[in-house]
């Protein structure tokens, strides 16, 4: 029988101050910031596997911004243009698009 295979795809959650909704199969890898036709934005790196993706709700939040205290890291940028980013998957978001 043949190993399952696995991938790591690259995901991208936009500066904005709101939650945004990515199905994934696991936990992100590494974070960094970069910036996407002008706008800020932290991009991050999950391994994928064959099983089926759950949405789970993502927020980008500045160093000295409030975060909800059910929030969980996931990671941290390197500096770009002075800035440090934060990945933080939040729970309790609704599901009908970006809260």
């Amino acid at each position: 029988m043949a190993e399952p295979t696995k991938t790591v795809h690259r995901h991208v959650v936009p500066v904005d101050d709101k939650t945004h909704w990515i199905p994934l199969t696991g936990n992100p890898l590494a974070v960094a910031a970069a910036r996407m036709w002008g706008d800020l934005v932290v991009e991050f790196w999950v391994e994928h596997h064959g099983e089926f993706a759950i949405p789970r709700a993502f927020q980008v939040f500045g160093t000295g911004h409030p975060v909800p205290a059910s929030a969980k890291w996931f990671g941290t940028t390197a500096r770009l243009d002075g800035m440090v980013w934060h990945l933080f998957e939040v729970y309790g978001a609704k599901e009908t698009g970006d809260a």
